[in-house]
């Protein structure tokens, strides 16, 4: 199994202040290809972990929207675990996100790589979760690697929504 939490962009942070590597704003802390999927995993910040691909003409297409705090791939599925983030405009043209105390759990099958043909699923419940990736014989241990009580230490604490006049959830 792949783990991937947000430690890793405060770690980012702390070496960056070494001048050893550049963080930030547009700075990819994290980024790595996902087997033959054409998916990456991206952790630009800790509030900010997707599955994504690159399309040529309009540049970067979340798959599975922040933040994913864990995943597995196991050809053709990518599957994991996310703490649902919520981003708004703001009156004053800034964006801000709001970390709330919600997860999923989500499986993308790869229909086509080449062609960038994903099918993403989520599920609320874990047992729905379990039940459709044994229906796709997915090995159970790898399954159970994603139990609430198994991530619900990689969990955010909730930030609710502040100083944003007439959000707008993009």
């Amino acid at each position: 199994m792949v783990m991937r939490t947000r430690y890793r962009s405060l770690l980012c942070g702390a070496v960056a202040s070494l001048g050893l590597v550049s963080c930030g704003p547009g700075v990819f802390d994290y980024i790595e290809d996902i087997g033959e999927t054409g998916l990456q995993y991206a952790d630009t910040s800790p509030i900010n972990m997707v599955i994504q691909w690159h399309d040529p003409a309009t540049g970067l297409q979340d798959v599975v929207q922040p933040s994913v705090l864990s995943y597995d791939y196991e050809d053709p599925y990518v599957f994991g675990f996310r703490q649902v983030v919520n981003w708004y405009d703001c009156d004053d043209n800034n964006g801000t996100a709001e970390v709330t105390d919600r997860y999923e759990f989500f499986v993308v099958t790869v229909r086509n790589a080449e062609e960038r043909d994903y099918l993403t699923e989520t599920f609320t419940s874990y047992a729905a979760f379990d039940a459709d990736l044994r229906s796709k014989k997915i090995d159970p241990d790898d399954i159970d690697d994603f139990h609430p009580d198994e991530m619900s230490e990689y969990m955010m604490e909730p930030s609710p929504l502040t100083n944003c006049q007439n959000p707008v959830l993009m």
